[in-house]
C-alpha cells in the first residue's frame, strides 16, 4: 500500500499561480461582462501581455478555455436548451444544431490561438455546470437533435 504521508525530501522551488487565466472561445460564453475572449487574432494582444509576464518571470502558463453556457452573466448567453439557471438573471437562448457545430470549432480555434499567444497548453473546462457539462446532463439538455436525447447523443458535444 502506498504511503501518502508527506515526504521529507527537499522539493525544487516552483512558482505557480493559484488559478489559470480563463478565456472563452465566443463572447456569449464569458462568465461576466468584459471577460477574456480569445476568438480572433485581434484578441492576442492582451493574452500576450499575460504570457510575456509569466515567461519573463521564468514560468510557463496554460490557458483554461471556458464557455459558461447558461451561467454566462450576459444577455446573449446560450445553452443546449433554453432553461434558465437559478444563479443567473439572464435566460439562455438554445443553440441551433449549426451553432453547436460552430461552437465545437470555436474551441479548436481558441486552442490554436492560445499557442500563438504564448500559452504552453490549454485546459478545456467541462465541469461545474458550464456549457460542456450542460450538454451531458439530461436536466439541462432537452434537445431532440444529434446532441440531445439519449446519453450517447448528449455526450457527442464534448
Amino acid at each position: 500500500m502506498k504511503d501518502w504521508r508527506p515526504s521529507t525530501r527537499p522539493v525544487p522551488q516552483v512558482r505557480s499561480a493559484s488559478s489559470l487565466p480563463a478565456a472563452t472561445p465566443v463572447p456569449e460564453g464569458v462568465m461576466d461582462e468584459g471577460g477574456l475572449v480569445l476568438q480572433k487574432p485581434g484578441d492576442l494582444g492582451e493574452h500576450r501581455a499575460i504570457t510575456s509576464a509569466v515567461n519573463e518571470a521564468g514560468g510557463r502558463i496554460v490557458l483554461q478555455i471556458l464557455h459558461a453556457g447558461r451561467y454566462a452573466k450576459v444577455s446573449t448567453c446560450v445553452a443546449p436548451s433554453a432553461g434558465k439557471a437559478r444563479i443567473n438573471v439572464f435566460p439562455p437562448r438554445a443553440l441551433t444544431t449549426e451553432e453547436v457545430w460552430a461552437t465545437v470549432e470555436s474551441f479548436a480555434n481558441t486552442s490554436a490561438l492560445a499557442e500563438q499567444a504564448g500559452y504552453v497548453g490549454v485546459e478545456i473546462m467541462g465541469s461545474e455546470g458550464y456549457l460542456i457539462n450542460e450538454f451531458t446532463a439530461a436536466l439541462t439538455n432537452q434537445r431532440d437533435d444529434e446532441f440531445g436525447g439519449d446519453f450517447d447523443r448528449r455526450i457527442r458535444f464534448p
